[in-house]
This record gives structure tokens, sequence and C-alpha cells, in this order.
């Protein structure tokens, strides 16, 4: 995503913004499904790949 930046925050709230291709999108998501070693399972990955994707340039 060239320069974009990202924040996920704890249990499932996260943003990331994309200046070049003037993209931005929030994530809200109540997670709650840990690991025993409190890695939080979500799908904020997925959510950021699809809204790219999903613009025609």
């Amino acid at each position: 995503m060239g320069d974009a930046f990202t924040h996920p925050g704890a249990a499932g709230v996260a943003f990331w913004v994309d200046p070049t291709r003037e993209l931005g999108g929030v994530y809200f998501e109540v997670c709650m499904r840990v690991t025993d070693e409190w890695n939080f399972l979500w799908n904020y990955d997925l959510f950021e790949n699809a809204i790219p994707s999903a613009v025609d340039e």
C-alpha cells in the first residue's frame, strides 16, 4: 500500500490511511477470540485488503 499507515487498537478497533490513493478506513469488531498467548483473532487484515482492491483506478 505504498506510504499507507495503520494503527490496530485493542480488541478489534483499527484504522488505516492511504494518502496516495486518498483512501481510509475504520474497522470496528468485538474481538471475542483470543489465543492462549493473547493474540486477538480478528479480520482486520481482510478489510484492509478488500477496500483498496475494490477501487477502480
